[in-house]
């Protein structure tokens, strides 16, 4: 097996003209010929431009239908064009195409292979009837024009030439796609063989060149039977991968288990006058490609130029792109290495195991990397996490000599971490076999002989590296490691990819003594340091900028926060060098647009990204109406037909299918296919449903929004003036909310309206005292409130102390979920009347305090647990507000309502308190004459907003509440948590400031508006005493 490392690339450029898609007929084609001949007389200027090219590559379709007539023409056209280059024959090369298959010859041949082996048994290494009858005249035209080039016919993968004698560090390999290629069905049916990939390249490993393969078709077109594999084999085999076919220029930068690799698509050289015609130059500068466009213009001249709308931001009109080379072969470790830096192991060339290739990369080409996150806890899990108990880190991994199993989810950096741990490893002067579990022997011998055969660093015990590991497949094979002598011990990545753990299961009996560990999503700190690596910067507010908007806007799309998610959000905020914010909705479609976006469409009549929006639309309104949550291909072809039928719309349903799976739009388990996360079907049927008046007014009738969340999100983002979802959200919300008054609390009741806020230990009793007694004397309902207790506390606990309540679920249900509509709603909508948005507002405020209220009724039980839950409402880590007094004590009691009264604040200035609805909350600011709970959480919005004039609205609030009042203590603190911030500006810094010293000076002077020359003073203090930077 193949571990890659990165190594320096030969210093001379290597350049190219990449062509495809002539389809010659041997008939002189006079639209053809224009063409053509535009080209040829074109090259002397486009050389002038892009530089002189070294080779001529050609990806298929020299003929139109593989007749032997059709390719005098090419070989007249492909002497001028080297001729006009100044180029030897030998530096082009050819590999042929769909059109360079006679299909006259496919009467009685099949091409349905159900499994690996029965495709590895026609490639047998005897000639195959497919290639060798039906691509005969190809055959037969390619030996003559090239003296010494044989075109195999007994496999798909052949080296066409090296060019080391030329003075080039490059070999060129070909890969024969169209060889069952029958008809107009070829897509998802054509094989490559993975066999004869291993066969091809299994005895030529150079190290030192640069390995590119030219095919005609690209990988996606490949039969599902061994499309994942041949695409992984090609990652690790070759750096540069030209095709043709698809009649349009595009690049894509692969990253798999083992490597990146290039992949550059040529259009058309000709498909007719009326069809754009395109081509490519590409340049090689050490890690540095470029690669220019160009295409056929017919007016005012016929004349073939750049190519200026594939990459329009480019001065150049050319995309330019880091490539990170891979070594294939062995390397000889460094004895007695020991400790050594993450510095050394990312720049180490020499040394390196091959999985920095897998890094992703920053726009300005560098790979970036942060260290895993890993801990002996589930994440799901944790409630309190501890980081020296639950931690632990690659080093003591590999300074221990356990053997692990670490569950890691899809795109969680499991096989990076595999690569990681065996750099280090060897570099340390250990060794280490990495294999992948699905295809290793499960019996020792065999096992024995695959180790310490690809077994890399020094002789000696052997670490073994198992990826993809599936416990219950893999349990035989486990057992057979143990068994092995010189195996050292085991370290394993048990992907998860639904929602039963992959660990967990007693692994003793099998000889090994194994440790779980679960690989975690990245932490705020981790997004930090790869927002300073990507955007290369040493700026902290933006940093600090782009480190809050990629966290939170990734969770709040209930994306996970893996190392690709983030980078993935950060490239489309990267405009320019330049942060730019985005709401979630906007997030999506720039991420769909960029993913499913192709460079023909801009050409009239082709099946755009819009297109393909609208059909994904329309498909998850299907599966909302029948209620489906996955699909098979059957299916979506099914519902393609019918779609077609009905829009009279063309396209390739196979085609459509694979480019949204390839932008990870829909995911594959098997023959199941799914919206990969769940905004992404909300955002498709929210696009189905905002211009479908019955179908909306339906589904806010029915609340079907507390069933399939985000829909309202999206519609609203979109439709920003639409009135009817806020009115109906507002009447579901209040009429809940009355429930609540009417079954539970009333909405005047607040344990802290009669609390002060003591500034020495003799006032604390004013503190804890009237919360204590509001608490005892309880609502107008105590028998209502009684019987909710009782419910409660009849629960069984679990270890955990989670507490599940039955009671009253559909109530809390409907404050929580529609409350979070009304949220997200209220964010997006723009005029839609100025008292209505004012009214959602007051009642988002109510649910706080419901929130609020409930937990002030628990806090005897949340004084004594670590977690409480309330249907939806959860309430954590309060027994710490307790902590050192005794939990039934007033003052235990009142410790844990102010510690509540603060958090719900906080949590609902992070959820809700944005700068567009900042005028929204200073207009609920001046209409308040005194202050309670409500406007103690309008004010933390007012703060947290800083919109237009947000300061007046604030000191407003300040000057209602009384000089004693604990609420005035929390508007304090509010303050303060804001100073705190790291992206707070310096004109809002000062403002804060003012509000600081306004609050103390009206305490200290117990006065409803302390004057501005007590202001100053305090203001002096403060920074004479610096207490506030």
């Amino acid at each position: 097996m193949w571990v890659g490392e990165i190594v320096a690339v030969d210093k001379k450029p290597l350049s190219w003209l990449h062509i495809s898609d002539v389809h010659f007929s041997g008939l002189g084609s006079y639209d053809q010929n224009r063409l053509v001949s535009a080209l040829l007389k074109s090259l002397p200027n486009l050389t002038l431009r892009f530089g002189k090219p070294d080779f001529v590559f050609f990806t298929g379709d020299v003929a139109k239908t593989g007749n032997r007539s059709e390719y005098a023409e090419a070989s007249s056209f492909f002497d001028k064009l080297l001729s006009a280059l100044e180029l030897k024959r030998s530096r082009l090369l050819v590999v042929p195409g769909n059109h360079d298959v006679d299909r006259s010859q496919s009467n009685g041949l099949s091409r349905e292979f159900q499994n690996r082996r029965a495709i590895d048994d026609l490639f047998n290494g005897k000639s195959v009837y497919h290639i060798e009858k039906r691509q005969n005249a190809f055959k037969t035209w390619y030996e003559e024009y090239f003296p010494g080039r044989k075109f195999p016919t007994n496999t798909t993968t052949y080296k066409i030439e090296n060019f080391e004698e030329d003075g080039f560090l490059l070999e060129v390999w070909g890969l024969n796609s169209a060889a069952l290629s029958f008809d107009d069905q070829d897509q998802g049916r054509l094989l490559l063989a993975q066999r004869c990939i291993d066969e091809a390249i299994g005895a030529d490993n150079r190290p030192d060149l640069l390995r590119l393969a030219l095919m005609h078709h690209p990988i996606t077109w490949l039969s599902e039977v061994e499309r994942s594999g041949v695409k992984a084999t090609l990652n690790d085999n070759f750096d540069l991968l030209l095709h043709g076919h698809l009649h349009e220029n595009e690049v894509e930068i692969a990253h798999g288990s083992s490597g990146q690799s290039v992949t550059v698509a040529s259009g058309a050289l000709y498909q007719g006058s009326q069809w754009p015609n395109v081509a490519n130059f590409g340049k090689l500068t050490g890690n540095d490609l470029r690669i220019s466009p160009i295409r056929y213009h017919e007016t005012p001249r016929e004349i073939w130029t750049a190519d200026t709308s594939l990459f329009p931001d480019d001065p150049d009109y050319a995309g330019r792109f880091f490539i990170t080379r891979k070594k294939r072969g062995t390397s000889t470790a460094v004895a007695g290495l020991e400790a050594t830096s993450l510095s050394e192991i990312l720049r180490s060339d020499r040394l390196s195991g091959g999985w920095q290739t897998n890094l992703l990369a920053a726009p300005s080409g560098k790979p970036i990397y942060t260290e895993p996150r890993l801990s002996r806890r589930g994440q799901s899990s944790v409630l309190e996490f501890d980081h020296e108990r639950d931690s632990i880190t690659v080093q003591e991994i590999i300074e221990d000599r356990k053997s692990y199993i670490i569950e890691s989810r899809s795109e969680y950096g499991g096989s990076t971490l595999l690569g990681r741990l065996g750099t280090e490893i060897k570099m340390r002067g250990g060794a280490y076999f990495l294999g992948d579990a699905r295809r290793m022997p499960n019996y020792k011998k065999k096992l024995q002989e695959e180790i310490f055969k690809s077994a890399r660093g020094q002789d000696g015990p052997v670490t073994v590296l198992l990826d993809n590991v599936n416990l219950e497949r893999d349990r035989k094979l486990i057992s057979e490691l143990g068994k092995i002598d010189d195996v050292l011990r085991v370290v394993a990545i048990a992907t998860n990819r639904g929602l039963v753990p992959s660990a967990g299961m007693s692994l003793r009996e099998v000889g090994l003594d194994f440790e779980e560990l679960y690989l975690w999503t990245l932490s705020r700190a981790q997004i930090r340091e790869l927002a300073e690596s990507f955007f290369d910067t040493d700026d902290f507010e933006l940093a600090s900028s782009v480190t809050q908007k990629v966290y939170d806007d990734l969770l709040g799309l209930c994306i996970p926060l893996t190392p690709s998610n983030v980078v993935m959000y950060m490239k489309i905020l990267f405009v320019d060098g330049s942060f730019i914010p985005l709401n979630r909705v906007d997030i999506l479609q720039k991420f769909l647009l960029d993913s499913l976006r192709k460079p023909s469409d801009s050409f009239t009549g082709s099946f755009n990204y819009q297109n393909k929006i609208d059909l994904i639309a329309s498909f998850a309104r299907k599966m909302y109406d029948e209620k489906e949550g996955s699909f098979s291909v059957r299916s979506w072809i099914e519902f393609c037909d019918d779609y077609k039928a009905r829009t009279l719309l063309g396209f390739d349903s196979n085609q459509i299918l694979d480019e949204i799976v390839e932008a990870k739009i829909f995911g594959r388990n098997g023959n199941s296919i799914y919206f990969r996360y769940g905004f992404f079907y909300s955002f498709a049927l929210g696009i189905a449903l905002k211009d479908d008046d019955s179908g909306l007014e339906g589904f806010l009738a029915d609340q079907n929004y507390t069933a399939v969340e985000d829909v309202l999100d999206v519609i609203t983002a979109l439709k920003p003036n639409d009135s009817r979802i806020m009115a109906a959200l507002s009447r579901d919300l209040g009429a809940a909310l009355s429930d609540f008054e009417r079954q539970l609390v009333r909405k005047e009741f607040d344990p802290l309206s009669d609390a002060l806020w003591a500034v020495d230990a003799k006032e604390e009793e004013q503190t804890w005292a009237p919360i204590a007694k509001a608490i005892s004397d309880g609502p107008e309902e105590p028998k209502r409130i009684d019987s909710l207790k009782t419910s409660l506390l009849a629960e069984a606990r679990t270890a955990n102390q989670k507490v599940t309540i039955r009671k009253f679920m559909d109530l809390e249900y409907a404050l929580v979920i529609i409350k979070q509509n009304l949220s997200e709603v209220l964010k997006n909508v723009n005029d839609v009347g100025r008292d209505t948005k004012v009214e959602a507002y007051e009642l988002l405020l109510w649910c706080e305090l419901c929130a609020f209220q409930i937990g002030t009724l628990f806090a005897p039980e949340l004084a004594k647990s670590k977690l409480y839950r309330w249907g939806a409402m959860a309430f954590i880590d309060f027994d710490k507000a307790a902590k050192d007094l005794e939990p039934d004590s007033h003052e235990a009691i009142s410790a844990v309502v102010l510690s509540l009264s603060r958090a719900v604040s906080l949590k609902t200035r992070q959820t809700l308190g944005f700068q567009k609805l900042g005028g929204i909350f200073a207009e609920r600011a001046f209409r308040s004459v005194e202050v309670g709970f409500l406007e103690v959480v309008n004010f933390y919005h007012l703060i947290g907003a800083r919109a237009e004039g947000w300061e007046n609205a604030a000191e407003h609030l300040l000057a209602a509440a009384e000089p004693g009042s604990i609420y005035l203590w929390m508007m304090l603190h509010g303050v303060m948590d804001e100073l705190k911030h790291d992206v707070v500006r310096m004109g809002d810094r000062a403002k804060l400031k003012r509000l600081v010293a306004y609050t103390r000076a009206k305490r200290a002077y117990a006065t409803k508006r302390p004057t501005e020359q007590q202001i100053s003073k305090h203001l002096q203090r403060m920074e004479k005493q610096e207490l506030i930077g």
